[in-house]
């Protein structure tokens, strides 16, 4: 595997830029969302190897990040990357909150990167909130682990989308699978982590977590995608290193990167297929919320990414 760091462009076309997500990747085209210092967002495609770019257009629903009761906003950005057979879509949702029932409600925006258009909004009412902002593409669907609540309690599942129907359903968390959270981190205030991630490993889809002893990591497949009783523990380990690991991006070759928190500031590449890791050097020690994405170098445009 080698490694290489790429320089982003500082402005994207006077765009004054505070933080960078990225989303995802397909055909050597990544997607970002920057945030602005009026906390506005923009989405850019991005060939890092090329270095072109081109921005999306704004969806309709734009607001002020600033919430107002009974408005959309996008202070909550929840935000996918997929392909169909003949396109590839963004998917972006927009959060409210009902002043009176304290109810969730989402407008699911769709843009198509081949038509170069967003769709109309489909409206979902329902009580669950995101555990993770960026989706999990695989096979059609994107991915999300969130959080259902009711007056005594709160079950986390995996939500899932068809981007071609734009129709949700729900899929059950294996069992066993905790989501315990490292008890020191009151170090790292500034940091927002995910106790577990969505991934996929050789075409499947995966959830990898931190075991209850808060040492055991454990990589569950989905065998039958969609099927919740179709899970199963894959491997589970112990990274044999000091330091204060989270996972960030399981690659589809089983290989897990994994960001030390610690002062070592280090990158782990975990394999799974030998029970051996990696070490890197991680330049600076981000304060924002990190993910990770598999992505292959190609001389794609993104003005043209869907006629390749």
């Amino acid at each position: 595997m080698a490694q290489s760091m790429v320089k982003i462009p500082s402005d994207f076309g006077n765009i004054n830029i505070k933080h960078v997500s990225v989303v995802g990747t397909f055909n050597g085209i990544v997607l970002l969302v920057l945030e602005d210092t009026l906390l506005c967002t923009h989405m850019i495609l991005f060939n890092p190897f090329t270095q072109v770019y081109n921005k999306v257009p704004d969806p309709p629903a734009r607001t002020s990040v600033r919430p107002r009761q009974g408005r959309f906003y996008e202070s909550d950005l929840h935000i996918g990357f997929g392909a169909t057979p003949d396109d590839f879509k963004i998917v972006r949702f927009f959060e409210a909150q009902e002043s009176l029932n304290k109810v969730k409600s989402y407008s699911c925006y769709v843009f198509s990167v081949k038509k170069s258009l967003w769709s109309k909004p489909n409206y979902f009412t329902q009580n669950f909130r995101f555990h993770n902002d960026v989706g999990m593409f695989l096979n059609g669907f994107l991915y999300w682990i969130i959080r259902v609540h009711d007056d005594t309690d709160s079950t986390k599942l995996i939500l899932a989308l068809d981007i071609k129907k734009i129709a949700l359903s729900t899929i059950n968390v294996p069992n066993r699978c905790g989501f315990c959270r490292y008890s020191n981190l009151t170090r790292y205030r500034q940091w927002k982590y995910c106790e577990a991630i969505l991934g996929k490993v050789h075409g499947c889809l995966c959830i990898i977590n931190l075991g209850s002893d808060g040492l055991m990591f454990n990589l569950w497949v989905m065998k039958e995608q969609g099927v919740g009783n179709s899970w199963s523990i894959a491997h589970s380990f112990r990274l044999q290193i000091v330091g204060l690991f989270l996972p960030i991006c399981i690659l589809d070759n089983g290989k897990i990167l994994f960001l030390d928190m610690s002062k070592n500031k280090k990158v782990i590449i975990y394999d799974t297929s030998n029970d051996s890791n990696k070490e890197f050097i991680f330049p600076a020690m981000p304060s924002m919320t990190v993910y990770g994405t598999e992505y292959v170098q190609t001389l794609v445009s993104p003005s043209n990414m869907c006629s390749v």
